[in-house]
């Protein structure tokens, strides 16, 4: 009995399930490039939450989410992005630069790169996609 109530709490405070997440690529405005950023980060840990901040040139973008990607506007031209996650020795802010058109739309994600001694979180242009899979913990 005691195992049975070890791990049904186990499975409330680390369960999860997997889910698609539908991408409406869609462009948001005229004249302007739409990117959609999505998590490829499925861990729920201290370190690597479920939730990520997006920068774009030095000024706070959007949020992202395991099941809600970011999709905004931006103006054209180039463009640097990293995630905001304070930096406490172990994990390493990576900027990524890029050039956008109008009317275009434009995919990134956002994963882990582990390393020895310290990891990276990155944004990283990818091509278009319908959907991705992740984990939900709802």
């Amino acid at each position: 009995m005691k195992n049975l109530i070890i791990v049904t709490v186990l499975l409330h405070l680390f369960g999860c399930s997997t889910v698609t997440v539908p991408i409406n690529s869609k462009p948001l405005v005229a004249n302007k490039a739409t990117l959609i950023i999505y998590p490829t980060i499925s861990r729920r840990f201290i370190e690597f939450p479920d939730h990520y901040d997006v920068v774009m040139d030095n000024k706070p973008l959007g949020s992202l989410m395991s099941e809600h990607p970011l999709k905004v506007a931006i103006t054209p031209g180039y463009h640097e992005f990293y995630v905001d996650r304070p930096i406490n020795g172990l994990i390493i802010r990576r900027i990524t630069k890029k050039m956008f058109k109008k009317n275009m739309t434009y995919y990134m994600k956002v994963w882990l790169e582990q390393g020895l001694w310290a990891s990276s979180i990155r944004i990283t242009p990818t091509k278009k996609i319908r959907s991705y899979t992740t984990k939900s913990y709802r």
